[in-house]
């Protein structure tokens, strides 16, 4: 079974931020209290998604995204672009 980008960006946020997927869904803030991303978590989701998926992230995208959702929406926005 192959996975789909969002599942590879739930995995992603997961795995940097030692949290369960069960734990968060598509409305979750990134920078919420559940996930609680600081600055150096958020670039290096970034970086993973870069890596693993080939979808470069800037700082101003990252900064305008708040939830789960909007970054995985972007990623998939990017990939059909591709």
């Amino acid at each position: 079974m192959q996975s789909t980008a969002a599942d590879q960006v739930e995995s992603i946020i997961s795995n940097r931020l030692h949290v369960e997927e069960s734990g968060f869904d598509d409305e979750t803030v990134i920078t919420g209290e559940k996930l609680d991303a600081e600055s150096l978590d958020i670039v290096e989701i970034a970086e993973a998604i870069d890596g693993e998926l080939g979808v470069y992230l800037t700082v101003d995208d990252i900064e305008e995204m708040q939830t789960v959702g909007d970054l995985k929406s972007f990623v998939a926005s990017e990939l059909e672009g591709n």
